[in-house]
């Protein structure tokens, strides 16, 4: 008796009681590297759930379907008033969590005729129908999952789920439909779901013309209407703040990636030294020997190889120690590399004083040991990873106070992985950034296309991400490229972040389609009214370089168009 009052206050605590608080909540079982940590933090800073008065939130213990039917309820903020009659056996009045069941089964989430079985574990094929039916998700995908036959009851419920992106299955290829879903799994669930946008606004001339909740639809709607930008709307601004990166927020109004690794000597023979007056028409826009504006105003200096492997995350080809990152900063602060060059750049120009610099931290690898300078080994941890992106950052600011470099401001710092992928990855980030904000720098990186966990970028501590669209890429389907560019710009602003034009080095072979391709960049960035937000640029190598060193007309009408769309957008 006395155990089954103990477990119904818990109950009570943790589920009818709703959290107030929206700082972070601390639970012993779920550290910061936990793989549902920002989902579980996201539910019990919204009141959808709760956790246990000893401080754990028990994440791998299964949920019953009356914990589900409260959960539900909160997440979608379902009436409790005129509710229809009682037509379970099993569940009466005095039930925690009584109305929310009546409520729930109501709209249809939950089934059942004679018995609710309200203590029974809820299975993932059940999750995937109050999903579905409660957020009135529609669509189809021509996944399959081995488990899962067209004439399983779920089978619709799933299928939706996967053709919204809320799930992909299990890496054997099954969803096991009959397994019972865990409190961080459902948790997870309801935070992928929940927090989708609501729809997709088809706009001309700032005028909506079109609705749709598919993105998809929209852009075929867009393709088939030049002119047309689709704009996302969503009701959760703090996840999904549906509006570009402003470049007041973050300083950048528009810079540049400089890669000087090794990957230049591979392909340029450069050795990291760069001959005077190569960044020129990188600083300055000039005509006529004349100079007439700025034209970038922040450089993001990035190497992403060393002569052994790779500064990225990989665990084949980045063993990369302290020798190495030595040997980038060696290379960066070389008399002709890159640092130097750009300050006589900034000197030749009388009407600017500065340029802001970013330095790329590399990847620090998650695995063998490392070994410093002098010789000291230590095992990779966290700590040791955070230990040698400290020597780093300090180690740079060094490099930059005792060097002569009239005109570089150091900025911040530029993660050079280009997703977040590990949850190791994500405790590391937030020590990171922490780190970097105390000796005040700022925070970027420049997702790629398909990275993982974007919406989070804010709770790993970054100031500004740059989403890299990839659409430069399609080189022989126009329409695909074009898909893919709005599709970039889309999600640009349903997460917030900044956006990042491309284009690759070009030579004469390819030049034609590479320029189609910025061109597309440049008018759906007018269509999309970039106009004050915070705009960086790939271009390979040294793209920008060539459109001012070669002496065709061609080149220099690109550079020209460039330079006018990067001046537009900073009114």
């Amino acid at each position: 008796m006395k155990k089954s009052i103990i477990f119904i206050a818990l109950f009570l605590f943790v589920f009818l009681n709703p959290q107030t608080s929206y700082g972070a909540i601390k639970f012993k079982d779920v550290s910061t590297g936990y793989w549902a940590y920002n989902e579980i933090q996201y539910l019990t800073s919204q009141g959808i759930i709760k956790g246990f008065s000893d401080q754990t939130f028990k994440p791998g213990a299964n949920i019953t379907k009356q914990e589900a039917a409260i959960m539900m309820n909160r997440a979608l903020n379902l009436s409790l008033e005129k509710l229809p009659a009682n037509r379970f056996k099993d569940v009466n009045s005095k039930l925690a969590g009584y109305r929310e069941i009546l409520s729930t089964v109501d709209k249809g989430l939950f089934g059942g005729t004679a018995f609710f079985y309200p203590h029974k574990p809820l299975t993932r094929g059940e999750m995937a129908k109050s999903i579905v039916v409660g957020y009135q998700l529609t669509g189809t995908s021509n996944k399959s999952f081995s488990d899962v036959s067209k004439s399983n009851p779920y089978y619709q419920y799933i299928n939706v789920l996967v053709a919204n992106n809320i799930t992909t299955g299990f890496k054997d290829g099954t969803f096991k439909p009959n397994q019972p879903i865990t409190r961080a799994e459902f948790s997870s669930f309801i935070y992928r779901v929940s927090n989708k946008p609501i729809e997709y606004l088809a706009m001309i001339d700032n005028k909506q013309v079109a609705q749709f909740t598919s993105r998809e639809k929209a852009i075929e709607y867009a393709m088939n209407r030049p002119g047309t930008a689709i704009i996302p709307r969503s009701n959760n601004k703090e996840l999904y703040p549906s509006e570009f990166l402003s470049s007041k927020d973050v300083g950048i109004e528009s810079g540049v990636l400089i890669y000087n690794g090794y990957e230049t000597d591979a392909k340029l023979a450069k050795n990291g030294k760069y001959p005077e007056h190569f960044f020129d028409g990188y600083v300055s826009y000039q005509k006529d020997g004349q100079y007439i504006d700025k034209f970038f105003d922040t450089f993001i200096i990035l190497g992403l190889r060393y002569p052994e492997g790779n500064f990225q995350q990989s665990y084949a080809l980045n063993r990369s120690d302290y020798k190495d990152w030595d040997w980038y900063l060696d290379r960066t602060f070389d008399p002709e590399g890159v640092i130097a060059r750009l300050s006589e750049s900034v000197q030749a120009d009388p009407n600017i004083d500065s340029v802001n610099v970013y330095m790329a931290i590399p990847y620090p690898k998650n695995h063998f040991t490392f070994t410093t300078l002098d010789g000291k080994t230590y095992d990779v941890t966290e700590n040791s990873r955070l230990d040698i992106v400290k020597w780093y950052v300090e180690e740079t600011a060094k490099r930059i106070q005792s060097g002569n470099y009239p005109g570089i401001n150091l900025e911040g710092f530029y993660w050079l992985n280009e997703t977040i992928n590990l949850k190791e990855d994500e405790a590391l980030l937030k020590r990171v950034s922490s780190y970097l904000k105390n000796s005040n720098y700022k925070f970027t990186y420049s997702p790629h296309a398909g990275t993982a966990n974007l919406p989070n970028w804010k709770s790993y501590g970054f100031d500004a991400p740059y989403l890299q669209s990839n659409a430069f890429k399609i080189r022989t389907n126009h329409d695909a490229m074009l898909k893919k560019l709005h599709d970039g710009y889309i999600r640009s602003i349903l997460h917030g972040t900044g956006v990042n034009i491309e284009i690759e080095n070009s030579g004469p072979k390819d030049i034609e389609v590479s320029f189609r391709n910025l061109r597309a960049y440049l008018e759906l960035g007018r269509l999309y009214d970039l106009s004050g937000k915070s705009i960086i640029m790939y271009q390979g190598t040294e793209m920008i370089y060539r459109l001012t060193a070669i002496q065709e007309e061609e080149y220099r009408e690109m550079y020209d168009e460039l330079y006018e769309f990067l001046r537009d957008m900073r009114k």
